[in-house]
């Protein structure tokens, strides 16, 4: 039970439309082998209804919100050190 709850939540983060086009959106490297199997989450697990740039906005989205307090704190520091300089 517990792991269809994993990858029902899963699916309700990462897998899902977003708002962004690719065409609209700034250019990045992405590494091919990220490249090869973020297009295989894509193509396969999601029948292209999402784009890489959707995942990808989503990955995103996901580590800010869970990771927000330690960007914050470290934030937070550098702006300390530089005002001691």
């Amino acid at each position: 039970m517990e792991k269809k709850d994993n990858l029902s939540l899963y699916r309700e983060i990462f897998l899902k439309k977003t708002h962004y086009t690719a065409r609209d959106g700034k250019q990045v490297y992405i590494p091919v082998v990220y490249h090869e199997k973020m297009l295989k989450i894509v193509q396969l697990i999601c029948s292209n209804r999402i784009n890489i740039s959707d995942l990808l906005c989503n990955m995103l989205e996901e580590h800010f919100r869970t990771h927000g307090e330690e960007l914050k704190a470290l934030n937070e520091e550098a702006l300390l050190k530089n005002m001691e300089l």
